[in-house]
């Protein structure tokens, strides 16, 4: 298991991650299966360049996400942002 700080430490950890063997067991594998992983906090990573004054500057490039909720609504979706395109929007599905 491992866990990764800024420098300054004034922050909860930025990273971690570790072994998880058994991780699988616990939702129903029938063996073990051996397993890493690791996953960084987002809102941490943010609050850090807030901090150090580095948050870069993205320009928006969609004006509209369009998400399906299911298969059965992919068509419906598409339906919506080709009219949102046709109207000078930019979209994403």
């Amino acid at each position: 298991v491992f866990e990764g700080f800024d420098r300054a430490g004034t922050l909860r950890a930025i990273c971690g991650g570790g072994r998880y063997d058994r991780l699988l067991s616990l939702y129903g594998s029938p063996k073990e299966v051996p397993c890493v992983g690791f996953g960084f906090g987002d809102c941490v990573v943010a609050e850090l360049l807030k901090e150090k004054n580095v948050v870069p500057v993205l320009p928006h490039t969609i004006d509209y996400l369009v998400a399906p909720y299911n298969q059965d609504m992919a068509g419906k979706a598409l339906s919506v942002a080709r009219r949102l395109r046709l109207a000078g929007k930019r979209v994403d599905v």
